[in-house]
């Protein structure tokens, strides 16, 4: 089997503002869109996991792998599983929604001093009610 040329490419669907509701194409190439940055991440980080339903990602991982390595002066020096994601996500066409990232831990402390402080983390430990804005109903 050869690998295709670019002669053999052809345009079978484009989507520029996702796909209707009901399609049943749209969550198909969603998935295979954002597929090729999950794998490049998992990839990188083979000691962390990455769980994908659609849009809904959950990376589970030791913090040291989770997150970016910053110097006293806030720059990065080793890019986190987080942070590559979003990146791979972005080159694939795909922004990452903030506001519904959530940071889920095994102890009080655990990513404490390694997550980023936009990063919503759980109120007292109950993991069914988020810290999420007043402005989300």
């Amino acid at each position: 089997m050869s690998p295709l040329d670019q002669k053999d490419l052809f345009t079978l669907y484009e989507c520029l503002k996702g796909g209707g509701q009901g399609n049943a194409l749209a969550g198909q190439f969603y998935a295979i869109n954002q597929d090729l940055a999950l794998k490049a991440v998992q990839a990188k980080f083979p000691n962390v996991d990455l769980k994908a339903i659609q849009d809904d990602i959950t990376i589970f991982g030791d913090p040291d792998d989770l997150f970016d390595e910053v110097d006293e002066e806030d720059r990065v020096t080793k890019v986190g599983t987080h942070s590559l994601l979003v990146e791979k996500l972005k080159y694939c066409g795909l922004e990452c929604n903030k506001t519904k990232f959530a940071c889920v831990e095994t102890t009080p402390d655990t990513c404490a001093k390694k997550k980023t402080s936009w990063l919503l983390e759980p109120i007292n430990s109950d993991l069914r009610r988020f810290n999420y804005p007043n402005t989300w109903h």
